[in-house]
Parts: C-alpha cells; sequence; structure tokens
C-alpha cells in the first residue's frame, strides 16, 4: 500500500503510507528495512480510528529461515518481496528470517538456537555462506542433526544455491554441484534412516527455464524476479510441508 524510504542523510522519516484504506477494521503488515537500523516507531491514525489485536495467523507456529544474504532477502526491492516474505503471506504464518550476509555458515551454536523454538517448518539454506565444499560436508548434516534429535517431526525443507548456471561449464559449476550433492546426501541420510519429514529442493531448480540471467543482479543475488521464482517453486514444497492443500 506504501512505502517509506529513507535518504542516508534523513536521521527521521515520516510519511504516509496509505490514505485510501477502506472504512472498515482490516490487518496490517509493516516490513521493516532490510539494511537501515531502525529504533523508535510510531502509527499515527485518522480520528476516529481504531487499533486491535491482529487476527491470529493460520499457521500457529513460525516458519524459520536460516541462510545467507540471499535468505535475508538483501538485493530485493523492498523487505516484502523477499521470497521468505512472499512464503509466509502466502500461507499466513509468521516469519523468523536467519539470513546472515556472509556469517551464517552452520556453526553448532546455532543449530542449538534453531533447535529451541517451536516451528512449524526450518528451511535450510546456507549452501551461498559455506566457504568451500569440504566445509559444507563438515556442518551441514551435523546441524541438522542437533536439531532432528530435539525435534523429530518438525518438517525441513534442504535447499541448495539457487544459482548454478549449467550452461558455464567451468571449475566453479563442478564445485557447485558438489555442493549440491552434498545436501542432498543429508536429506537421503535422512531418509534411509526413516524420516518422512524432510524435503529436498534443487536450487538449480529455483529459477526456471526461461529468462534466468534476467533473474539476479550479480549471478548471485536474486532481484525481484528471483524472488518471485524461488517463491513459485518453494510454495508447494512449503504447503506439503505444513499439511495444506493446493487450492
Amino acid at each position: 500500500m506504501g512505502t517509506a524510504q529513507p535518504s542516508r542523510d534523513e536521521k527521521d522519516l515520516e510519511r504516509i503510507l496509505t490514505s485510501t484504506a477502506p472504512g472498515e477494521m482490516r490487518d496490517w503488515i509493516l516490513n521493516f528495512p532490510l539494511y537501515g537500523g531502525t529504533t523508535e516507531v510510531e502509527l499515527g491514525f485518522l480520528p476516529g480510528a481504531s487499533l486491535e489485536a491482529p487476527a491470529p495467523h493460520k499457521i500457529s507456529r513460525p516458519i524459520l529461515f536460516y541462510g545467507s544474504s540471499i535468505t535475508q532477502g538483501g538485493c530485493a526491492s523492498r523487505p516484502g518481496n523477499c521470497y521468505s516474505s512472499m512464503l509466509c503471506r502466502a500461507v499466513d504464518a509468521e516469519q523468523i528470517n536467519l539470513g546472515f550476509s556472509g556469517c551464517g555458515k552452520g556453526e553448532p551454536a546455532m543449530a542449538e538456537f534453531i533447535a529451541s523454538l517451536d516451528l512449524s517448518v526450518f528451511v535450510y539454506d546456507y549452501d551461498h555462506n559455506a566457504p568451500n565444499a569440504d566445509h559444507l560436508r563438515q556442518t551441514h548434516e551435523p546441524f541438522f542433526r542437533i536439531i532432528r534429535e530435539k525435534h523429530p517431526d518438525l518438517p525441513v525443507i534442504f535447499m541448495s544455491m539457487c544459482n548454478i548456471w549449467p550452461e558455464l561449464r567451468d571449475k566453479a559449476l563442478e564445485e557447485d554441484i558438489e555442493r549440491r550433492e552434498i545436501i542432498r546426501t543429508t536429506f537421503r541420510n535422512a531418509v534411509n534412516a526413516g524420516d518422512r519429514n524432510v524435503y529436498f529442493i534443487d536450487g538449480e531448480t529455483l529459477f526456471g527455464k526461461s529468462c534466468r540471467t534476467a533473474c539476479t543482479v550479480d549471478r548471485c543475488h536474486p532481484n525481484d524476479l528471483g524472488f518471485y521464482r524461488m517463491y513459485e517453486h518453494v510454495l508447494p514444497v512449503l504447503k506439503t510441508a505444513l499439511g495444506l492443500k493446493e487450492a
């Protein structure tokens, strides 16, 4: 309905987000900046308006996303266009976004923290932050096992990096494929052990087949089109994990 885009020199920001809202009670979502820090927020309303608690989410427990700057939504034009935000709006769930630009590398302490939470689904996507395939191999399955030990029935969606480029047959592609197979191995090991609450999404499929090169800003970070394609591909898997029927 509206956006507020601060400039570097603007300490205090005041904007009208909408002046055409219908005269009825509605739920509103306020998305905070992807990078700009927010220290204080005040909301103003017209005389006669009332503010009440929001309706509860249809999915009572949050969906947690753990990963890289892609997970964070770093190059979306606005926070609501991050694929995780679109997914949570689609299924009506609270979002916990633990996307760390270059910093989330499968540390056991983070797995312990995630395992302490009561979640509906865990989306596991830190492939890009692992400095190399060996690091990913040493951390990916142990991280999952820490969470699975405390939450044996939590649906977990494994994702490999979204921007494998099959048309570029070079050494970088070879490592990307190796990394994907490491993640797929964690998934297969879980399935072979009898786990029926795990799902694997091949990152190579996330941008679709047409206009793939239009999906990122730098052959790495998705733009709005790339995030929308990711949303389209992940949504059916997320609905299955949540036990929701397709509309």
